[in-house]
């Protein structure tokens, strides 16, 4: 056999040596595959930061790309973006280049309108199409946008989720990823955030906020039901505590922001009664930089990096983003008329139907509908008080920290105490932070580190102080670091 097998091997040319490995065969080359393969590899791309490396890379996928781009970049935007949300992602787009400017009253009420979410709901997929002239600029911004999302998507998830199974009392292990209705709602809020960070970074006067505050309740939170506008409050507290990481450290320790008297307290420099929403004028300034600069921020641990993203001390803004939740959230003439009111006693089904018709909520079904987990707990959370029902409530803040309305929860958690225990205790936890922020003694604290960086500050030394620690202290004269 072995001497057939030699004589066959040397009719077939085959004259290799003993454990001579066979060559190998040439990798085919991406200039070898049809055009039409090409396109539909590209139109497989996760993003287009994605597309842009890939036709940078070789001139085949450029040529691919002028060969059929609308449909590679609708492709990729309606893979990326889900269909539930990408009228929300247009709607950002919109109001970031809106022609008329948001600068003024007239400009935003002009913006809502001019758009609406319903005009949004019918004409996203005619934006990017199957086949027919798509906006690759326009692309190319939702594509980074909702990369951001998806980044906080993550980080939301990562942070509050298990702290809800802590509290509740539910398995650890039980976890797991998000579903696909925790992401949906998690995403919606981060989208809603970004559309009122480019709706109101502008500074209005107080007259100017009192006329428009209308405008934008009846433009950004009336289509929605409360509880999922406590879901857009979860979002805003989440990013309060993003900033607060970075803010509260530079505020605590820079020379320059101790001299302009920067208070890292919540409440703190807020007109009178304001304190007990427990904001900070000048931290929440910084939430209107949106996704893309709190992104910045989140990735930066260094009090250098903070302080360059930060740069100078901010100025208080005149409306807040948590502020105007609970402004425009009672803005409404029939507040206590609403319809859901009545979904607090036990009415049947069918008249929960009619309420939630009349209402005229478009958003009262699918993952945030009466049977819903989110509209559930908020039941639990605000069924005792009917002044509650706004968005943002200060007492609520411990729950919303934990995403309270974000997650589907077993229907035997409303079966049980626990659930009002855990809010009761919430609001407690809610009081006694409110008492620490404003605790004598650690007033006294920042006094002092105040005037102690301020007298520092006025000699010419910049950068980061410390209490008995003067090393890392940069003087103007050396350029040199330590304490003089």
């Amino acid at each position: 056999m072995e001497n057939i097998s030699s004589a066959s091997s040397a009719l077939s040319g085959d004259v290799r040596q003993p454990h001579e490995l066979p060559p190998q065969q040439p990798t085919p080359s991406i200039t070898g595959l049809a055009l039409e393969l090409v396109v539909q590899i590209m139109s497989e791309l996760h993003d287009m930061s994605s597309l842009g490396s890939l036709i940078l890379s070789h001139s085949s996928f450029y040529m691919a790309y002028t060969f059929a781009s609308n449909r590679i970049v609708g492709c990729i935007i309606r893979r990326q973006i889900p269909p539930d949300l990408l009228c929300y992602a247009i709607f950002v787009h919109l109001a970031q280049g809106y022609v008329f400017g948001c600068t003024t009253p007239k400009g935003v009420k002009r913006f809502f309108h001019d758009h609406d979410y319903d005009f949004f709901e019918d004409v996203r997929w005619k934006l990017f199409p199957d086949e027919g002239i798509v906006d690759i600029r326009m692309a190319g911004r939702l594509s980074l946008m909702h990369n951001h999302v998806d980044y906080f998507t993550k980080r939301f998830v990562e942070d509050a989720k298990p702290i809800a199974h802590r509290r509740l009392g539910l398995p650890l292990e039980s976890t797991g990823p998000a579903s696909k209705d925790e992401i949906f709602r998690i995403q919606r809020a981060l989208y809603r955030f970004q559309l009122q960070c480019e709706l109101l970074r502008h500074q209005f006067t107080k007259p100017e906020w009192v006329d428009l505050r209308p405008s934008v309740a009846y433009g950004t939170f009336d289509p929605f039901a409360p509880w999922v506008n406590e879901q857009l409050a979860c979002i805003h507290d989440f990013f309060t505590r993003v900033v607060s990481e970075g803010f509260d450290e530079v505020a605590a320790h820079d020379v320059e922001w101790g001299f302009e008297g920067v208070d890292w307290r919540e409440g703190a420099d807020l007109p009178r009664g304001w304190a007990r929403g427990r904001y900070n004028a000048r931290k929440d300034s910084y939430l209107f930089g949106g996704l893309g600069f709190l992104r910045k921020l989140d990735q930066v641990k260094t009090y250098e990096e903070r302080r360059i993203i930060l740069g100078r001390p901010p100025k208080p803004t005149a409306q807040m983003l948590g502020r105007t939740m609970q402004e425009c959230g009672s803005t409404r003439a029939e507040w206590e008329d609403w319809e859901y009111i009545w979904d607090r006693f036990d009415i049947g089904p069918e008249n929960k139907k009619s309420s939630a018709e009349s209402s005229g909520w478009w958003i009262t079904n699918g993952p945030d509908g009466y049977g819903s987990s989110p509209f559930r707990i908020w039941r639990v959370a605000h069924e005792d008080c009917w002044t509650m029902d706004v968005a943002g409530y200060p007492d609520h803040a411990p729950l919303r920290r934990w995403g309270y309305v974000m997650w589907d929860l077993p229907s035997t958690i409303f079966s049980t105490e626990r659930l009002l225990k855990v809010v009761l205790c919430g609001r407690k936890h809610s009081l006694l932070d409110r008492f620490r922020d404003q605790d004598p003694e650690r007033k006294r604290a920042m006094k002092r580190s105040r005037r102690e960086r301020a007298a520092l500050y006025l000699k010419g030394a910049r950068g980061y102080w410390a209490e008995g620690d003067l090393s890392r202290l940069v003087w103007p004269d050396s350029g040199a670091q330590g304490g003089n």
